[in-house]
């Protein structure tokens, strides 16, 4: 059920971390459909901060995702604030709120 919500395309941007001399590794895309939610939230990050978040990405996949990644929708990079993980019947979804 929640599939027939992902009708947004989203690039998920990989973070591939560093080289052995300690530089940046080129970041890989991977195309996905979600649900994007522009609504403005005040959350906590993983610091422990107040931030406001901007919008909510409501991905239907079961994949590892990181707060190094970033989300590119409509050629713009969002950072990742929060990631929440959470399962419904037989459905995996994750839901990342963006800056």
């Amino acid at each position: 059920m929640l599939k027939a919500y992902a009708v947004d395309t989203i690039i998920l941007v990989r973070d591939d971390g560093y080289t052995k001399w300690n530089s940046p590794e080129a970041a890989t895309p991977e195309t996905v459909k979600g649900y994007v939610e522009w609504t403005t939230n005040r959350i906590r990050n993983i610091d422990g901060e107040e931030v406001v978040s901007s919008g909510t990405v409501l991905l239907p996949i079961d994949t590892t995702i990181d707060h190094r990644d970033k989300i590119q929708i409509a050629g713009i990079n969002y950072p990742i604030i929060k990631i929440e993980r959470g399962r419904d019947f037989s459905n995996v979804w994750v839901k990342v709120y963006v800056q």
